[in-house]
């Protein structure tokens, strides 16, 4: 991997497969995914300095 690091995370991100990984760390990752989706949606109703992203 060379250039610049937004395109080497990019490649490693893209190569991860879901079922290769062991399944605690899925397991980790599907929960604080949707944590951080749950997180913006309820910001939403509460940040009043910044518009709504969703």
């Amino acid at each position: 991997m060379t250039g610049p690091i937004t395109g080497q995370l990019s490649e490693f991100s893209a190569q991860i497969a879901l079922d290769r990984l062991d399944p605690a760390i899925a397991a980790r990752a599907m929960a604080l995914t949707f944590d951080t989706v749950g997180v913006a949606i309820r910001a939403r109703h509460d940040a009043e300095s910044t518009p709504a992203m969703l």
